[in-house]
């Protein structure tokens, strides 16, 4: 583990809540509420340092950084007026948007709980059908049961999980998924929403997949409905239905822009983006010191997954 402070977060982002670099903060666990410093705010000690790479353990870091400068720069401009996006300027916002929807801890903890339920099921087939029986099904292997069910508790054995879920594992599948994932962030509809007054909380996962109140549970970054992000107190960027294309030329369009709106935020829009980031939230609210208001009051509203009100629309925001 290196000693350097890793955002998950950025900072220059989060600044845009903070005074005099420290953000108000709301625990979600206990409903605590207290000042904390950006610069301690949604980050590890080494929270990406891979070790074993040959030349540079903080690469991956460095890599991050260079994203969020030329995503600063992007989302500055927003704050002065520009909207809708040119498309380099919107590529580089959708690459910011994908990795921050893969690159948190809440993340490397569902690989986490998607690993233990494989080997969970693993360990079941094993238990039915025998070590050897499972080795020769799931890999073409004939072994004796005995050797096979040694090799079985060797690789399930509680020193080390069959895949570890570390920095390097993490950021293997960032890649992967981002590759994937990209596409789908990029072939929306974008929608700006604009608020006269500050009106927006932000979180340790500012990225929100899902309304409260979904009957089937949390969406994944390639089946949301909608993805909505805050960008400051005043703004928000909703992302709509991904629209298959049936033509290069169709693609292009929305993918420069064409089809994106800009909003003006009403109050239900407002309660419906709080709501969202509260509910997408793993440890953390952050919020500006004069937007007390804004926070739901008890640790019991805070984790509610009460149905929320939907803004109007033409069925690309809500639900």
């Amino acid at each position: 583990m290196g000693d350097s402070k890793h955002h998950w977060v950025p900072q220059f982002y989060l600044k845009s809540w903070a005074v005099n670099g420290q953000l108000s903060t709301v625990d979600l666990a206990t409903g605590s509420r207290y000042k904390k410093p950006v610069v301690n705010a949604a980050m590890e000690l080494g929270f990406y340092a891979v070790p074993q790479h040959p030349d540079d353990p903080e690469v991956f870091e460095k890599l991050f950084s260079k994203l969020e400068g030329q995503a600063a720069a992007v989302l500055k401009a927003v704050a002065d007026g520009a909207w809708p996006l040119d498309g380099d300027d919107r590529e580089v916002l959708a690459t910011f948007v994908t990795f921050q929807a893969l690159r948190g801890p809440e993340q490397r903890q569902l690989m986490r709980d998607l690993q233990t339920d494989r080997v969970a099921r693993e360990t079941a087939a094993v238990a039915e059908m025998g070590a050897a029986a499972w080795f020769q099904d799931r890999f073409g292997l004939p072994i004796e049961e005995g050797q096979a069910r040694r090799a079985w508790e060797r690789a399930t054995g509680h020193d080390e999980p069959p895949i570890r879920i570390d920095a390097q594992f993490h950021i293997e599948q960032i890649a992967r998924l981002a590759e994937k994932a990209l596409p789908y962030i990029a072939l929306r509809r974008w929608k700006l929403i604009r608020f006269d007054e500050p009106a927006l909380l932000t979180s340790d996962v500012p990225v929100s997949l899902d309304n409260p109140g979904r009957a089937h549970g949390r969406s994944g970054l390639l089946t949301a409905r909608t993805l909505a992000y805050p960008l400051s107190r005043q703004a928000a960027l909703v992302l709509g239905d991904y629209v298959p294309v049936r033509a290069k030329v169709e693609a292009n369009a929305i993918a420069r822009g064409r089809f994106d709106s800009l909003a003006n935020g009403s109050t239900t829009d407002q309660e419906w983006m709080n709501a969202r980031t509260v509910h997408s939230a793993r440890t953390a609210l952050f919020h500006h010191p004069d937007d007390v208001a804004l926070v739901p009051n008890s640790a019991a509203e805070l984790r509610s997954d009460a149905a929320v009100k939907v803004p109007a629309d033409d069925g690309r925001m809500g639900e």
